[in-house]
């Protein structure tokens, strides 16, 4: 498994032009880059630096995505990827280059692809636990799961219909209690294996 994520690269220079500030970051003021890392171990595999818009006809995203992707296509390996990278048309392009998709998106139908009449509205409210799907040919999936909000997924390889057990922590009448909760195999996979990133970061 590999995950593609943000990360911030400390920079001395204090008048880069590429300069940002990412106050959930371990590293708070630095560089922008893509990477895509090792989800086990955290070992960085490639990554690109966040310019900015490279070509508008295609917007800010799928420049730096493709270019990622393409490092892992041809051999199957399976990338996690969250809200600001994921969409159907990754999905698609990943079932066309041999490689598996999956994690996190936005709720925003016309900028993803994910399916209208599953998205969670703004102030909608929905039942803890509810599982909706919807399966596209030849084997898109997206998978909305209410846990404290509401959860938005898509895969190019795993069955919508396979639900497992997680652990999680739930507040009742002031008291934490860890306990089983219903959730689709695709969010056991993202809690997994997103973290890849993240220990590179470290």
């Amino acid at each position: 498994y590999l995950s593609m994520d943000e990360q911030q690269v400390m920079m001395g220079h204090k008048t880069g032009s590429y300069r940002s500030h990412a106050k959930n970051k371990p590293i708070k003021t630095g560089v922008t880059i893509i990477s895509v890392c090792e989800s086990k171990v955290g070992y960085l595999r490639t990554f690109m630096v966040d310019i900015g818009v490279i070509d508008k006809s295609e917007g800010k995203k799928w420049p730096y995505i493709k270019h990622l992707a393409s490092y892992c296509a041809g051999n199957f390996h399976k990338l996690v990827a969250d809200n600001w990278f994921l969409a159907v048309k990754l999905l698609k392009w990943g079932l066309e280059n041999n490689l598996y998709v999956c994690g996190t998106c936005m709720r925003d139908a016309g900028q993803t692809g994910f399916p209208e009449d599953i998205v969670s509205k703004k102030g909608q409210k929905h039942a803890r636990e509810e599982i909706l799907w919807r399966w596209a040919a030849p084997q898109l999936s997206a998978i909305r799961r209410q846990d404290t909000g509401s959860v938005h997924f898509l895969s190019n390889f795993i069955d919508p219909r396979v639900e497992i057990k997680m652990k999680r922590w739930i507040k009742h009448k002031g008291r934490s209690t860890h306990d089983d909760v219903k959730a689709p195999l695709v969010a056991d996979v993202n809690n997994k294996y997103m973290a890849g990133c993240d220990q590179s970061d470290q």
